[in-house]
């Protein structure tokens, strides 16, 4: 994922290349959209936007495991669709959103995107995730597509698929890189055992990212362990932790629902008592069913989920329109904002330029400098589509309700981090 996931890499065919969201034309107007931005002129070879609805694809996961994320986002989209269509559009133009389902398969992905491309997409948001979300990327890069969501690998963006490509998350060394900062600044820990799910290559990239930013903050990584989240049982790491957590201040566990989870209940059934940071796939409440007690636990985090604990007052409004709009509580933040801020930035690239052409709205992507999205201040440049170095919100689980303990800076991150 990245909730981000990252399995191993999928080559999936896709279809012959198409002029996708660069064909459209007719109609200009404008209006303000997604926040300011660095006027743009749109350019002489770009055509106007035509008649009709700009169309936001989502070829995602809306049902099966994998919807645990995606069901977020299309919320989240949707969020920022209604509150644009409510204030006028973007450019005279209303947003319309169109989804196909990939049943979490990750096969499925390049039909997806090609169902909504049929159905008149002029961009996409694909699954949050480099493997389950890369298949319809590509199809996007290749119908010469802006495509725009958020992932862990540095893969997901101008590297890995292309240069329609747009990655809003940081990545997983800047993750680990500011779980290294929280542990050492906030926490200080001067020592840390490091539990590293080996089942997906998020978790092993940014427990990397941990351990190397943590020795160079001064720190000592007592003991690295591996296991596998599928796995039924962990009695192993956990008696060797168990014999070694006297020399440490700290564990990090790098890990994803539901396994992370059963390991937790694991670790203290064992008796093993010292505080535990978690990375960004255990932001949320969801995978805390079953887990009598999260005292001592501490998580990377995009925004707080629980009422009254979001510190950026603009977060805390797309999180309760999503309530509003689902009548439920929201369960995970990178989603929502990831959805949102998908839709927020195309529309600010469109309003500005008057165009759907892809290659001018990758360029004006391309000129964002710290732009305040609702998923927070985002970078993006010719060289690198991802927003490296962004800082991460960091919350702690009493009575299992996310409360805000700290937003860190890393001052360090690994390299290359893009």
């Amino acid at each position: 994922m990245k909730r981000i996931f990252g399995v191993a890499a999928v080559a999936l065919a896709l279809a012959a290349a198409g002029c996708g969201g660069s064909s459209r034309e007719s109609d200009d107007g404008a209006t303000t959209a997604g926040g300011s931005a660095t006027d743009t002129a749109t350019s002489a070879e770009a055509p106007p936007i035509p008649d009709g609805p700009i169309t936001i694809g989502m070829p995602i996961a809306i049902t099966g495991p994998i919807s645990l994320f995606d069901a977020d986002m299309l919320v989240g989209a949707q969020v920022a669709i209604d509150k644009l269509n409510a204030s006028g559009g973007v450019a005279g133009h209303q947003l319309k959103l169109v989804k196909s389902d990939t049943t979490s398969d990750v096969g499925k992905g390049a039909t997806a995107a090609l169902d909504v491309i049929e159905a008149g997409a002029d961009m996409l948001i694909p699954t949050l995730d480099y493997n389950f979300g890369g298949a319809a990327a590509r199809v996007a890069n290749e119908k010469k597509m802006i495509a725009i969501s958020s992932a862990g690998d540095p893969r997901f963006g101008l590297a890995g698929i292309g240069p329609y490509m747009f990655n809003l998350y940081p990545g997983s060394p800047t993750e680990g890189a500011s779980m290294a900062q929280f542990a050492r600044s906030n926490l200080k820990w001067d020592t840390t055992y490091l539990l590293v799910d080996q089942l997906i290559n998020h978790e092993t990239e940014t427990c990397a990212a941990v351990k190397e930013i943590f020795e160079e903050l001064g720190g000592k990584v007592v003991e690295e362990d591996k296991f596998e989240s599928n796995a039924t049982s962990i009695a192993t790491q956990a008696t060797r932790m168990r014999a070694a957590q006297d020399k440490v201040d700290g564990i990090v566990l790098c890990s994803f629902p539901p396994g992370a989870t059963a390991a937790l209940k694991q670790l203290r059934g064992a008796g093993i008592t010292k505080d535990i940071l978690l990375d960004q796939a255990m932001d949320g409440n969801s995978w805390q069913e079953g887990l009598s007690d999260t005292s001592g636990l501490y998580a990377a985090s995009v925004g707080v989920l629980t009422p009254g604990e979001e510190k950026d007052p603009r977060i805390a409004e797309v999180f309760d329109a999503a309530t509003k709009l689902t009548g439920k509580p929201n369960n995970f933040s990178l989603g929502i904002l990831t959805g949102y801020s998908a839709v927020e930035a195309y529309a600010d690239a469109v309003a500005a330029t008057k165009t759907l052409d892809a290659e001018t709205i990758r360029k004006y992507l391309e000129t964002f400098r710290d732009k305040p999205l609702a998923v927070g201040a985002t970078t993006w440049t010719s060289t690198c589509h991802m927003a490296v170095g962004r800082p991460f919100t960091f919350v702690d689980f009493p009575d299992g309700k996310e409360q805000f303990v700290a937003k860190v800076q890393a001052t360090k991150l690994p390299d290359p981090a893009c």
